[in-house]
């Protein structure tokens, strides 16, 4: 080895690390906020609202999986901006993030209003019967409202350790977890399952309200202001490098709705409930 090759090296390792821990930090944040509120929501299902009510949770478990699919988009995008970043692309950086914006925004649209128009039927091919199959549909009906700022949520919550932001993470965190226990305490009387679900939509658009200001300064290098256009190439090579993503979601959708078929089929609605 060269006499300057070990301070290459150590030039390199720190380049990888330094992404390397903004994206861990962050997932972690993601997956506590996404845990803490199903626990919560779980808890004041099953004590205030009974078994047929938690049943109807359960089945729901393919949809929120599905939502997820989110990160194909998200992961990808993450590994091809430290490529950029390294690379001083920074004009791509932000075109990159502005398609990636855009297109999880349309294809959650698509995705809320098709399961709010088909909640009915959707219920039915998810294995929910009788009442069951009522309480779900005003289940999807509340949740709904909320799928689109949860996808875009956890888009920005993944970006701001980059843009030297991390402290909003902490406010989404309090908005999530606090607001969606005291919006369940609130609705769950009056408004049962679909107040449930309606509180996890509330909170998640107080969320993406208040982060959005942090992609809204041109000095920032995840901005939408200053987007430069959007970018096809650019989403579908994120696509592409998020797809472990994608099969890993897929896999748990067909798990969920098999394992919730067999259940409710051998044991009965108490059987998805509990699990």
């Amino acid at each position: 080895m060269q006499p300057g090759e070990s301070n290459v090296i150590r030039t390199r390792k720190n380049l990888i690390r330094a992404p390397f821990e903004k994206m861990m930090i962050t997932g972690i944040f993601v997956f506590f906020i996404t845990g803490a509120c199903v626990l919560i929501d779980n808890l004041f299902v099953g004590h205030y609202l009974g078994t047929e009510a938690l049943a109807a949770v359960g089945f729901f478990s393919p949809i929120s999986t599905a939502i997820q699919l989110c990160y194909v988009i998200i992961v990808g995008m993450q590994i091809i901006s430290t490529n950029l970043i390294g690379a001083g692309k920074f004009t791509d950086v932000k075109k990159l993030f502005y398609s990636s914006f855009i297109t999880l925004g349309l294809i959650f649209l698509i995705f809320s209003l098709a399961t709010l128009l088909f909640r009915d039927p959707l219920a039915y091919i998810l294995g929910a019967r009788g009442n069951t199959a009522v309480l779900l549909s005003q289940y999807i009906e509340g949740y709904a409202i909320g799928i689109v700022p949860q996808a875009l949520v956890a888009l920005l919550v993944a970006l701001t350790s980059f843009n030297n932001d991390l402290k909003r993470s902490y406010v989404v965190t309090a908005i999530l977890i606090i607001g969606n226990t005291l919006g369940d305490l609130l609705f769950v009387g009056p408004l049962g399952l679909f107040g449930i679900a309606l509180s996890s939509s509330l909170t998640s658009i107080a969320a993406f309200i208040s982060i959005l200001p942090s992609f809204l300064s041109d000095n920032k290098l995840f901005s939408l202001k200053a987007s430069g256009g959007f970018d096809k190439k650019l989403v579908w090579d994120a696509v592409k490098r998020g797809f472990p993503s994608l099969m890993f979601s897929l896999g748990l959708i067909i798990k969920n709705s098999l394992f919730n078929y067999s259940l409710s089929t051998n044991v009965g609605d108490a059987g998805v409930a509990v699990v």
